[in-house]
């Protein structure tokens, strides 16, 4: 008689047991997001306009001022 191995890990058990039911929501739930988003009017025009202003606020950002980078050379700020 051979030995049982044991199992390789613990799995965490499904939220819904029932395969059928929890397949049926995920369904469920594609074709309600599908529905309310063919809903919505984009003006796609738009939308890549605000894309390009997005990364110009972020290119912006992560680029330091010549005060914050004399701040971070270590010489503090005198007034003259």
């Amino acid at each position: 008689m051979r030995p049982h191995a044991a199992p390789a890990g613990w799995t965490r058990p499904p939220l819904i047991g029932n395969p059928w039911l929890r397949w049926g929501l995920y369904l469920g739930l594609l074709a309600y997001l599908i529905a309310a988003l063919s809903t919505l009017d984009i003006n796609w025009q738009r939308v890549l306009v605000g894309l390009g202003n997005g990364w110009r606020v972020l290119e912006a950002s992560s680029r330091p001022t010549s005060r914050r980078a004399h701040a971070t050379s270590g010489k503090a700020w005198r007034r003259a």
